[in-house]
């Protein structure tokens, strides 16, 4: 394939890199440009990367962002453009138009609609009035998951457009280690008395992990060795570690940092029975389902698109309350044969929906 596409990133995650890495090698004239830069959180870990992209200044100002691009992109004959569709970044909203006006065809990577915006107030309608408008300009639409589908169809948005990623990350870099790790010991649902809870990801607020503490807490009586395992840094940590010593878990919730290497990450996923996200779900869900692990969150946390892989009883759980999901973790860990259960649910999300090959497929789907 011979097209040249420019794709417009912030910045570039850490769980992107393998990603650019293959759309690279499918379509050698991509090019990533992005602002990226280090922060504490481990969600960027370099600034060199093994593809094509280059690097642009950006500015924020008052919760707005503007990278410095437009020249390089629109002067350049690229014959796609790819860009987010985030009304706060700017100069993508420019980019758009004026990709438009130059008859580049535009294709926008996106949740869709803005899910966090439940009241139909003024930001509800601009966020829908102007989306729509720059989704109907598109040539194609790349939506993360089919969880914001079917709004898309309701503002009459064409479906003919719409290309459903099913969001991932690659699989196939922690089977090695998942099979050297699966044995015949590990039966699970086993030891009632060492429940193991795992949570992956960025301590922020969003994430609302306080609550996983509280859970602990809630679990000692029926598992006196419950512990949870949390995998991830970021501004929480130190709010988080207080919290777990006032409350008296401290010896049960254990701080790991942030963990993104599959060789270190699967050994301590594979020691662990589910995984507990309270706050909103992303990618974590795709890593937990490739371990097997049993994904358990609360309705109406602000969830990503990813939580349209969640189907409750199947692969995991979407609980009212903390004592609701208290009781679904008793009802189901005392029993091997609902866990083994579970468990086959999530492989099979990973099988049929949600492989990488799959992703690069659709996404590469949109240039032809």
């Amino acid at each position: 394939m011979n097209e040249k596409v420019a794709i417009v990133q912030v910045k570039i995650p850490h769980y992107r890199e393998e990603l650019f890495i293959a759309l690279c090698k499918r379509v050698p004239g991509i090019k990533i440009f992005h602002s990226s830069y280090l922060s504490n959180d481990g969600l960027v870990e370099s600034l060199s990367f093994p593809f094509s992209n280059e690097h642009v200044n950006m500015t924020e100002v008052r919760g707005f962002t503007l990278q410095k691009l437009t020249k390089q992109i629109l002067f350049d004959d690229y014959n796609y453009v790819v860009l987010g569709l985030e009304l706060k970044i700017l100069s993508n909203l420019l980019i758009a138009v004026l990709c438009r006006i130059r008859k580049i065809k535009l294709i926008f990577w996106t949740h869709g609609y803005n899910v966090h915006l439940k009241e139909k107030n003024i930001r509800f309608f601009v966020d829908r009035f102007v989306k729509t408008i720059l989704m109907r300009m598109a040539f194609k639409i790349l939506l993360y998951t089919e969880y914001g589908y079917k709004e898309l169809i309701r503002w009459r948005i064409p479906a003919r457009k719409i290309i459903i990623l099913n969001n991932t990350i690659n699989e196939k870099l922690y089977e090695f280690y998942i099979t050297k790790f699966r044995t015949s010991e590990k039966i699970i649902g086993s030891d009632k008395e060492k429940l193991k809870l795992a949570m992956v990801g960025r301590l922020t607020k969003a994430k609302k992990i306080e609550i996983l503490i509280d859970l602990v807490v809630l679990l000692r009586t029926s598992y006196p060795q419950v512990s949870a395992l949390i995998i991830g840094d970021g501004p929480e940590r130190e709010r988080l570690e207080a919290l777990a010593k006032v409350k008296g878990v401290e010896d049960r919730v254990v701080f790991y940092g942030t963990i993104n290497e599959p060789e270190s990450l699967v050994p301590l996923l594979m020691k662990a029975d589910m995984m507990v996200q309270p706050g909103a779900v992303g990618l974590s869900i795709v890593t937990s389902f490739i371990c097997g692990l049993p994904f358990i969150t609360f309705q109406d946390a602000g969830h990503g698109p990813e939580i349209a892989y969640l189907k409750s009883d199947c692969n995991g759980y979407i609980g009212r309350s903390l004592e609701d999901i208290k009781e679904w973790i008793i009802h189901n860990y005392s029993n091997k044969e609902r866990m083994e259960k579970l468990r086959q649910g999530c492989f099979k999300v990973i099988e049929d929906e949600v492989k990488f090959e799959y992703f690069i497929d659709r996404f590469v789907s949109a240039f032809q």
